[in-house]
This record gives structure tokens, C-alpha cells and sequence, in this order.
């Protein structure tokens, strides 16, 4: 059978786009997928073997112009909406929690509106230019689409929730073997778990210009979800003020080259 490969990189969330993109693409060819080791076989219910050998490389970004091949590598972000040849239905298929992850998460809290805040790493290197967006833009967007702001209960990775079953987590080098970007098959942490899954539960949602809660967004069961609109804001260090939208679609960086707004059809 051929073979699809994708090395999957960086955290969490950018190897879940990744890593549904490897796999719709796979399918549609009737191809056997191959990952390296990630956070999300322990989670989610998936096992691909692994890497067996070098393929051609093609980016992820470019399908247009190389649809159809096969003994292939993917590579890239898969955040472009080229890549969104699977649907929010596939998603959840793909990303199905395994029955004793569920069990470890039945103590993370429920709550009526949450909201991501990304700001460790981003403010942290300045020179790379991410937009680190300020508390008071959630709570303007609260008031603007008549939300209730008493209500908002803010969640990152510097103050992570912890529940008694799973190992608290907290931000740290991304060299560290707890940490999601890791390939060792041997860590056992999954810390940033009970963050994620307080923005998938949550009744409502504001989403940070991150990819950890994109994805709590397509795999959860919210009311309503409002994303930044990065459009027209420059890139700096420090806080910035950022306009929200209604809906998941908002790009999650201002670089057009390789992200674009993901509108993901439901089935």
C-alpha cells in the first residue's frame, strides 16, 4: 500500500492541524499514514506506525499543485484553507478521546464563558513579533456582544487548571520532556490537558490567536464562539488591543503565506 508520512511538529495544536490534514489526505488515496511519536496517540484514539523512511516532501500549503500524489511527505502548518480538505465531522472522528482520558478529565470545571489567553512564549520573544492580546480586548468583546463579563473565566498555560488524576502543567522550555512539542514516546505528562478541555466544555468561547484553542473550538460543543481579527494589526512586543469576530475562522497570525482564515465545513 502507499505510503503518506508527516513529521509533526511544534505544540499541540499545530500538530492537530497537521496531523487532520496527513489524514484526510491519506484516506481520500486510500494511503497508510505514518507520524512520528506525539502527544495526541496517548491521548486521542489513533496509532499510526511511525516514520520508516525519507519521502519526497511536499508542503501542505501547495496541494493545489501537487493533488493526488502519493509515497509522499507532507509538510507545513496545514493552516491555510487549501488544507481543509476534512470536515468538523471528520475532525472529531480523528480526535476522539481515548475512555481513560475521559475518566482523568470528569473533575476539570465547567464553565459558562471562557477565554484563551496566549502569552507566555509570545511575549517572551519579542523580536519574533506575535501579537500577544491584551485582557481588557476579551472584556470589551464581552460588553460588544452582550456577554456577561462577571462571568468570563480566563485560562493559560502559566495558572493551568489541575485535576487530581493528571500532573499539573505549566509553561516551560520546549526542550523540556514534559512538554507538548516533545517526540519521546516515553513522557507520561499531559498537563495542558485540563486547560484544553475546559475550552472545549465551555458554554462559550473566546478563542486567543492560537491553534490550542482553534482546536478546542472545532471539537467542542459551544454556544457561541467569538475569535480575534488579526486584520490590520501590526506586529509588536507588548500588549495589543485586538477587535473580536463571531465565529472560528479568524486566522490565527497575520501571515498570509501559510495562514489564512479556516472556514471548516461541519460534515
Amino acid at each position: 500500500m502507499s505510503i503518506i508520512s508527516v513529521n509533526l511538529q511544534e505544540g499541540f495544536g499545530n500538530r492537530c492541524s497537521q496531523y487532520a490534514f496527513a489524514r484526510a489526505y491519506s484516506e481520500k488515496h486510500g494511503c497508510t499514514l505514518q507520524t512520528n511519536f506525539w502527544m495526541g496517540q496517548k491521548v486521542f484514539q489513533i496509532d499510526d506506525p511511525r516514520i520508516e523512511k525519507p519521502l519526497p516532501v511536499r508542503r501542505m500549503e501547495d496541494i493545489d499543485r501537487w493533488n493526488g500524489e502519493v509515497d509522499i511527505e507532507v509538510s507545513g502548518w496545514g493552516q491555510h484553507q487549501r488544507c481543509l480538505i476534512y470536515s468538523r465531522a471528520d475532525a472529531r472522528r480523528y480526535f476522539t478521546f481515548r475512555p481513560e482520558i475521559i475518566s482523568m478529565l470528569v473533575n476539570v470545571p465547567k464553565y459558562d464563558i471562557a477565554a484563551h489567553l496566549r502569552w507566555a512564549d509570545f511575549l517572551s520573544i519579542p523580536d519574533a513579533g506575535f501579537i500577544a492580546i491584551s485582557k481588557e480586548s476579551y472584556l470589551i468583546a464581552c460588553d460588544h456582544f452582550g456577554i456577561d463579563r462577571s462571568k468570563l473565566r480566563f485560562i493559560q498555560e502559566e495558572s493551568p487548571l489541575v485535576v487530581p488524576q493528571i500532573e499539573p502543567g505549566y509553561w516551560i522550555s520546549p526542550h523540556s520532556d514534559h512538554h507538548t512539542r516533545s517526540d519521546d514516546p516515553r513522557i507520561t505528562s499531559l498537563g495542558f490537558l485540563p486547560d484544553f478541555y475546559a475550552l472545549m466544555q465551555a458554554d462559550i468561547l473566546f478563542r486567543a490567536n492560537s491553534t490550542f484553542s482553534l482546536w478546542a473550538a472545532i471539537l467542542g460543543h459551544h454556544s457561541r464562539i467569538f475569535s480575534p481579527n488579526l486584520n490590520g494589526i501590526k506586529k509588536r512586543s507588548g500588549f495589543q488591543e485586538v477587535p473580536f469576530f463571531e465565529g472560528n475562522h479568524c486566522a490565527i497570525t497575520s501571515d498570509a503565506n501559510y495562514h489564512t482564515e479556516l472556514n471548516l465545513r461541519e460534515t
